[in-house]
């Protein structure tokens, strides 16, 4: 009897006191774990690994064939101590590193593989039919440096200091391939039980319907010609994966309230309207899930509504990618944006109908100024944008960015930053690593000066902290009653003089600076990391909401007054009132409150009454994060960045909504 081959995947995450960084599940690796089972079966036996931890123990008592290793962002510095540490115990061992981190300019990748001898071959793009092949190959031959001659598809390796790249075409690709076109036959990692032992971690089952994005965004990793053609999963294959999924939460009693949707452009294909009425199928019967993050697609708006609409009210965020209104820096990142006045039409459509979005605005773009960007955001909140998610322009690789010419061409420079929670020193394999992963941001370029950029870093805390936290949803309505804009308000408080805001503002400018270094070097020369390794908006948000809410509510009260005339004086202090009973504790329960209007005002605005209470996603997410984070650092430094901004504030209704 053949000797069965042993395979590891691994789509690690940095993790602290068995918490994770990412929370989710290991998709990626899922899908080629299921393809592997499905197409060598009997031959190979394969475990899926997350946890640092877990993987570390599996090394040390049994000794696998090949290894393939999930490369991101977010873990790839971790990823690569691993497989180092993992050829130095078995030299034998393949290893295979795969995912979206990876460069599109040969020369560097060839460069990454010279300063990380330990992996055998890379994979770019999709892996299922390539780590088919190359299992099949090594099977056959147990031979490493054949593997890495062999050219496989989408690969690249260095054997003796020569350069291997496969062949690059269609053939090769899931859905593509000339005898293997549908994507029906290909097996659910969930379906298969393979992510029967991730439930217990309480994270976000992540569901893909389709693959590929016909934009060409030069700033994103699929972006590229690569992705462009979009092939599509089964909907009756999603319908079993979540309906799976909901009876797995339900069997192991885990608190999981969301899914995650991978699919670039979620509800913009007609064919969504079927998945979309399968999850409110699902939501019906077993009340899952709660809330679906995803990206919504880039344009067809009314599809999108139409599709998305078929869900539980509230259940889910629909992301207009705006990215910038500057149309000279949409046209140097090869975008084309949805017409404002349509957009604006969308919103107040979205608004009738309860659904909330959320715009994408990203600061560091070729050809922005620190005054687009700006007039971007205030604009956006005028047409009714419920959060923005305020992004730096991140350098990723497999994307036209990280190109050295292009980066010459608009007068680019950059800075390297810790990312949060991606810091730690593990022991793998006997050994102690410490390993810090960072992110390269845009700070410079020809049109924004680093003193301009800090200038719109500071809008974005703003932001966050009075529009994406939902804090003023009460203050709009009744400055639109009375024919003000929203970003009035939102200008005022750009301008206030309060002095403890100032110092709040002032010391998330400070950190802001601190933490960004020239290189990953500086940062091993830094005695304590932990100050750097938390997102500074988010723990600026908690130092407002949790330590100061008294001043972050004198702050509008004070715009509040500055705007309007003093006959809503009153009305503007009982108003107030009401925003600070809305802002949670994160040490106690949130509780439903009813509050009764007095001011002639507000009455006729509001009604008799106000109805403050959390939602069931809140809740849960709160009970969840209050096991993981009971120190008050824990609180303000991190709390937060899971919770979501929108968390932060109770539910308002009025009278009996």
């Amino acid at each position: 009897m053949s000797k069965i081959t042993k395979i590891y995947l691994a789509q690690l995450c940095h993790e602290n006191e068995n918490q994770f960084q990412n929370k989710c599940f290991p998709l990626a690796i899922g899908y080629i774990a299921a393809h592997l089972e499905q197409v060598f079966k009997g031959r190979i036996e394969v475990d899926l690994f997350k946890s640092p931890t877990s993987f570390n123990t599996a090394l040390k008592t049994s000794r696998p064939d090949i290894v393939m290793l999930s490369s991101y962002m977010w873990n790839e510095n971790l990823t690569c101590e691993f497989a180092s540490n993992i050829k130095q115990k078995y030299p034998d061992t393949l290893i295979v590193l795969g995912g979206p981190n990876i460069s599109i300019v040969a020369d560097k990748r060839k460069e990454f593989l010279l300063n990380n001898p330990s992996i055998d071959l890379m994979v770019n793009g999709d892996g299922e039919f390539v780590a088919e092949e190359i299992v099949e190959f090594f099977i056959e031959t147990k031979s490493i440096k054949d593997a890495k001659r062999r050219g496989f598809p989408y690969t690249c390796a260095v054997e003796n200091s020569e350069y291997h790249i496969g062949p690059e075409d269609g053939e090769h690709r899931l859905g593509m391939a000339k005898d293997k076109t549908s994507m029906d036959e290909f097996p659910s990692p969930y379906l298969m039980g393979l992510f029967d032992k991730f439930f217990k971690d309480g994270e976000s089952p992540l569901l893909e319907t389709n693959r590929g994005c016909p934009f060409t965004c030069t700033y994103c990793q699929q972006g590229g010609k690569y992705f462009q053609k979009v092939r599509q999963f089964p909907p009756g294959r999603f319908r079993d994966e979540l309906n799976y999924i909901a009876e797995k939460i339900q069997e192991l009693n885990v608190d999981i309230t969301m899914i995650e949707m991978t699919d670039p452009n979620f509800g913009m294909f007609k064919r969504d309207e079927e998945i979309c009425r399968y999850i409110r199928e699902c939501q019906d019967r077993y009340d899952f899930p709660q809330f679906v993050g995803s990206s919504t697609g880039k344009n067809r708006a009314d599809t999108i509504i139409k599709n998305t609409s078929l869900l539980k009210e509230g259940s889910i965020f629909l992301r207009s990618s705006m990215q910038s209104l500057n149309m000279d820096a949409l046209r140097a990142v090869k975008r084309q944006n949805i017409d404002l006045k349509a957009y604006r039409d969308i919103q107040q459509d979205m608004e009738n109908k309860n659904l909330e979005s959320n715009a994408d605005m990203m600061l560091g773009f070729p050809n922005e100024t620190m005054e687009s960007h700006c007039e971007g955001i205030l604009t956006l909140i005028d047409t009714g944008t419920k959060e923005f998610a305020q992004y730096q322009t991140i350098i990723l690789k497999g994307t036209e960015f990280e190109k050295e010419e292009y980066q010459r061409e608009h007068g680019i420079e950059t800075k390297e930053r810790p990312i949060p929670e991606c810091f730690r020193e593990y022991k793998i394999l006997g050994k102690k690593r410490k390993v810090i992963e960072t992110e390269r941001i845009i700070v410079k370029t020809s049109s924004m000066t680093f003193a301009e950029y800090l200038e719109c870093r500071r809008l974005h805390l703003i932001v966050m902290l009075f529009h994406n936290s939902r804090l003023l949803d009460m203050v709009y309505e009744y400055m639109i009653s009375y024919n003000f804009q929203r970003s009035d308000i939102i200008k005022k408080i750009m301008e206030s003089n309060n002095n403890t805001f100032l110092n709040i503002i002032d010391g998330y400018t400070k950190e802001t600076c601190g933490e960004l270094f020239e290189s990953i070097d500086q940062m091993f020369d830094v005695d304590d990391l932990t100050n750097y390794t938390h997102n500074k908006i988010f723990r600026y948000m908690a130092i407002a909401f949790f330590l100061n809410r008294e001043v972050i509510v004198e702050v509008i009260k004070e715009a509040l007054l500055d705007l309007m005339t003093s006959e809503h004086e009153e009305a503007i202090g009982e108003m107030c009132e009401i925003l600070f009973k809305r802002i949670i504790s994160p040490k106690k329960p949130p509780k439903k409150k009813t509050i009764f209007i007095n001011n002639e005002k507000l009455i006729r605005v509001f009604g008799q009454k106000v109805c403050l209470e959390p939602t069931s996603h809140q809740m849960s997410s709160i009970r969840m994060l209050g096991k993981i984070y009971k120190s008050e650092d824990d609180i303000i430094n991190k709390l937060i960045y899971h919770l979501r901004p929108k968390n932060t504030v109770l539910k308002i209704g009025y009278n009996d909504e």
